[in-house]
């Protein structure tokens, strides 16, 4: 079987290079959810892979409008989130989108604005 690696990299390891030369040139994932149900101050969600003490997203795919809030619980398969702001216009079109993960030993905003 004749060698096709280029003659400074023998073996596969030009093969590895290309990979990670196309991994490192594709755009991430997002990973994105949907709202459930909304009653009150309290949003269900579908949020995979959500932790608690999480900041995500909620955008309305239509209009565009965003709103913050904070993964606060989870109940089986579904994120239960506090919103940091109004709730007029989510519905069950709303898309969650992963903002930022919390950084350990930090508190929620949640956790905080509990204790004052």
């Amino acid at each position: 079987m004749p060698d096709i690696a280029p003659a400074d990299r023998p073996g596969f390891g030009y093969l590895f290079d290309a990979a990670t030369e196309v991994l490192e040139s594709t755009p991430s994932v997002v990973v994105r959810g949907r709202v459930l149900q909304v009653v009150g101050t309290i949003i269900r969600a579908t949020a995979l892979g959500a932790r608690v003490g999480d900041l995500v997203m909620l955008r309305n795919p239509d209009d565009g409008h965003e709103l913050a809030a904070e993964v606060v619980g989870l109940q089986g398969d579904a994120a239960i989130l506090t919103p940091l702001g109004d709730t007029r216009g989510v519905s069950t079109l709303t898309e969650v989108l992963r903002r930022q993960k919390r950084r350990a030993g930090r508190m929620s905003i949640t956790s905080a604005l509990t204790r004052i």
